[in-house]
């Protein structure tokens, strides 16, 4: 839903939280909150988690199975 009108929902949250920013702020945060710049990002190595292996695989969850972090 907040990406069909995503810049009117975050107004929203804006208003809720008593925040008053420029729409071109808000824009920006919609920009970064986009799941194609979580996955530049996630290309360019910048985001950085200790919930991944040396490979930048999950210690969580591989391959439709659980595993235990040692």
């Amino acid at each position: 839903f907040i990406f069909q009108n995503g810049l009117d929902e975050i107004r929203k949250l804006q208003h809720y939280l008593e925040l008053n920013y420029t729409d071109d702020v808000l824009e920006h945060i919609l920009e970064r909150c986009s799941i194609e710049s979580f996955k530049r990002a996630d290309r360019a190595g910048k985001n950085p988690t200790p919930f991944v292996d040396k490979n930048g695989d999950s210690l969580f969850y591989r391959k439709g199975e659980f595993s235990v972090l040692q």
